[in-house]
Order: C-alpha cells, then sequence, then structure tokens
C-alpha cells in the first residue's frame, strides 16, 4: 500500500501541469501532450484544459460518473466539477462538490492545492449571498501558506470580491493597487478580472467617469471574453450616462450569450417591447434560474444591468390609456397630446398610427406620424425621446 507521501510524489509531474494551467495555456497543452500520466490524471488535465477554453460541458462529460481511488485526484476532480456549476450558476452543486474537493485535500495535507477549491468556493457563497460563510472561507484561505503567485492572486481576488460585496470600495482600490505593486507571476492574467472589479465598485459608488478610464485601461487587454465585457460595459455606460442608443451586434457576444441576452432585455424594456424582452429574460433564467426570477426579478449584485432593469421596469405596467377616450378628440394632434402625455412608458410608431388614424403601417403613414411629431414638439415646445421606433415625452420638472 502507497503511503501518502509516496502518492504526492506519483503526483509531482501531474501538479507542475496542472499549475500550467493558470500561467501558460500553450506550455499546459504541450505539457499534456508530451509527458506520461496516469490514465485519471490525464482525463483531469484534458478537462482542466477544456475548461480555460471555454468549453464547460465537455469539461463537465469528462468528470461526472466517475470516482478516483486517489484522495488527491478526486479532490481536483470534485474541484473543476464545482468550478464549472460555479460558472453555470449552479450554486447548490457548486458548493456541494467545492466543500467535498476542500475535505479530500485537507485529508491529503495538501496545502498547495486547497486553495483552488476554497477560493472559488468563497466566490460561490458570494454568488448565493451568503457572506457569511465567504467570510469565514475567506479568513481560512488566509491561514494557508500559497505556494506559488498564481495562489496568492486567488487570495486576493477573493478578498477584493469580499469586501466588493461588503460594499467595502476603498478595501477593493486599495488591494488592486498593492497587487499592481507586487511582482507576482500570472498577475498579468489576473489583471482583467482585477479592472472589473474595480469598475464595479465604481458603478455602485455611481462614479461614471472613473468607470470610462478603468474602461479605457480595460479594453487593451486581450482576449474574447475582454472584448465581449468591453463592448457589454461600453454599450451600457454610454447609455446610462449620455442616453445613447442601444447598439448590439450579436458577433461580438458570440461566446458570451448571457452578456447579449442581457444587453437584449434592457433594450426591449427601454422601448416598452415587454414579449421580446421576456424572450430574452426566459433564456437567461434558463441559464441561471436563482439570478433570474419571474417577473425581471434581478437577484444579481448592483450592477449597470441592475440599474438599467430598476429604470425600465415600470414599463412592464399596463399602459393607462383609454383607447375609446382618443376617439372623442377631432384633431389628430389632441389625439397625439393625450396619448404622449398619458403614456408612463415609450410607444411604437405602429401602435401610434393604429391609435391615431386606426390604420396599418406603411411608409406614408409613418412619414405622416413623423411630420405630425415635429408639429406636437413645436406647438407645445414640447422634447419627445425618439428612439428604436418608438415616442416618448419628457415631461418637465415641476
Amino acid at each position: 500500500m502507497k503511503t501518502k507521501k509516496s502518492e504526492n510524489i506519483d503526483h509531482e509531474i501531474f501538479r507542475e501541469t496542472f499549475r500550467l494551467g493558470g500561467t501558460n495555456l500553450r506550455r499546459f497543452l504541450y505539457a499534456i501532450n508530451n509527458s506520461q500520466f496516469s490514465i485519471n490524471e490525464r482525463r483531469i488535465l484534458k478537462a482542466y484544459y477544456l475548461y480555460k477554453k471555454n468549453k464547460k460541458n465537455e469539461c463537465l462529460e469528462l468528470l461526472q460518473g466517475k470516482t478516483f481511488e486517489s484522495e488527491f485526484l478526486e479532490g481536483i476532480r470534485l474541484y473543476l466539477i464545482g468550478l464549472v456549476y460555479n460558472q453555470f450558476g449552479h450554486l447548490r452543486y457548486a458548493i456541494e462538490n467545492l466543500r467535498k474537493s476542500v475535505e479530500r485535500l485537507k485529508l491529503e495535507n495538501c496545502e498547495d492545492f486547497i486553495i483552488n477549491p476554497l477560493s472559488v468556493l468563497a466566490i460561490a457563497y458570494g454568488n448565493r449571498r451568503e457572506l457569511s460563510q465567504m467570510e469565514e472561507c475567506y479568513k481560512l484561505l488566509k491561514t494557508y501558506k500559497a505556494e506559488d503567485d498564481v495562489l496568492k492572486l486567488q487570495v486576493y481576488h477573493v478578498g477584493m470580491v469580499y469586501n466588493l460585496m461588503t460594499e467595502k470600495f476603498q478595501l477593493v482600490h486599495s488591494m488592486i493597487d498593492e497587487v499592481n505593486s507586487l511582482d507576482l507571476v500570472g498577475k498579468d492574467q489576473y489583471q482583467p478580472y482585477f479592472l472589473i472589479i474595480k469598475i464595479s465598485a465604481y458603478v455602485r459608488s455611481e462614479d461614471y467617469q472613473s468607470c470610462f478610464d478603468v474602461l479605457e485601461i480595460y479594453k487593451k487587454e486581450s482576449g474574447n471574453l475582454v472584448k465581449a465585457n468591453y463592448a457589454y460595459i461600453k454599450i451600457l455606460l454610454d447609455h446610462i450616462v449620455d442616453q445613447k442608443p442601444l447598439y448590439i451586434y450579436a458577433s461580438h457576444f458570440a461566446e458570451f450569450p448571457e452578456l447579449f441576452h442581457q444587453l437584449q432585455v434592457i433594450k426591449n424594456l427601454s422601448i416598452g417591447d415587454i414579449e421580446e424582452a421576456e424572450k430574452y429574460w426566459l433564456k437567461l433564467s434558463i441559464h441561471n434560474q436563482a439570478l433570474y426570477k419571474k417577473d425581471f426579478n434581478y437577484q444579481g449584485e448592483t450592477s449597470l444591468f441592475s440599474k438599467l432593469l430598476d429604470q425600465y421596469k415600470i414599463n412592464i405596467e399596463e399602459s393607462p390609456i383609454d383607447e375609446k377616450k382618443i376617439l372623442s378628440f377631432e384633431s389628430k394632434i389632441d389625439r397625439l397630446d393625450y396619448i404622449l402625455k398619458t403614456s408612463i412608458k415609450p410607444i411604437s410608431s405602429h401602435k401610434l398610427i393604429e391609435l391615431i388614424w386606426d390604420e396599418e403601417v406603411d411608409e406614408k403613414n409613418m412619414a405622416r406620424l413623423r411630420k405630425l411629431i415635429s408639429l406636437y414638439s413645436k406647438k407645445y415646445n414640447a422634447k419627445i425621446n425618439s428612439r428604436q421606433m418608438t415616442y416618448q415625452l419628457i415631461k418637465k420638472a415641476s
């Protein structure tokens, strides 16, 4: 029977290779293909590579339904499963697997590897708003000695997220500055995550100019996720600060559909297209039921998305417009005046044509509507917000 010491020696090449996955993906893949591993070691390494390539379903397929005799390898298997479940938002399963991983690695006295599942466990608790458990994990993390720089960065990352969630924004910024002052291998890989945390802290304190400043630094980082996040944040920032239209290109979010679906929810709610917004909300709830509940009830952290969602949820309410009353007005401009002053949400050009003229939409009627809107604006010195084929009266402050 192997002793724990001899078993750890047997896994030495695996350990070094696994660590490469956190710092150099090219060298990591080369090591997988050119080093000798047991069947289970190779299975785990391949699964980890798939995870790093954003192929999370394939990663799970390699790992589920098979337990390993080695307590150490079983701990790593459970860690990767928990890691993927946390990414998918299946937090109960994430926590269940990550806790088991921590227990297995504790039994093996693997202090260097235990930081991996413990870090993700802390984040999973945070995602479930169980901040006392998150704090407990964070405190425990700091009792373990991080053997390499990547593990140190993981501990810093948990601390930043914890302080962000407990609204200790100054601590968030100081921790990021502290990391930037240190010479740590792998820091560049974590930099995009730290910049996103910094932006999140500025969003919560509504310091949007600082958000723009950090976003300009963020866009210089590399990777498809960075490109998607940059486009996503820029679209929402421009809209919330400068009321710019929500121009959304699906190609920017091909690998990250959740970001695309969030943007579509905001866009369609903003123009009062509740049916279309609900279609995208359903896609989000399928992705993560814990975050996206019924009736556009979002359980996530305060963010640009949540702020705009709260702003536009008023458009879900039924319109108080009395269609019979509209017919009592002979003048078309009076009909428009009643509709715009009564509506609590943007109203589409198609609906306006139907209500004012009781006619189908065509180019002639669209031109007639635009002319009527222009006449109305001049007559009443009114400002009308026009976007995405909708109109809404900007009411003067009383």
